[in-house]
């Protein structure tokens, strides 16, 4: 099944703000951000209120968020003292792979 933009723009929108949302609150509790998104993926999901139903669409944008935090974590420790010169070929292979 094929995702409509404006479904998949509409899931992005439900997903950050709820996400932004549980973080932010949980922040004011002293409670790791990691944990805030944990917890609104078990609000909005199938299993929770049920705001998001299509799990392909969110095993797509999980793809996209692990692609991306390997790109952050290839870019924090790329530069520093010019020690890691293989990380910019590490960083650039993140970019390509799904």
């Amino acid at each position: 099944m094929k995702i409509m933009e404006s479904d998949f723009l509409t899931l992005l929108a439900i997903i950050l703000g709820v996400s932004a949302l549980v973080v932010f609150l949980l922040h004011k509790l002293k409670i790791p951000s990691l944990v805030g998104f944990l917890v609104a993926g078990v609000i909005i999901g199938p299993h929770g209120v049920g705001l998001v139903r299509d799990t392909h669409a969110v095993e797509v944008m999980a793809e996209i968020g692990v692609i991306l935090s390997f790109r952050a974590g290839a870019i924090d420790h790329e530069p520093q003292r010019g020690k890691h010169k293989g990380m910019s070929l590490i960083s650039f292979i993140s970019l390509l792979t799904p």
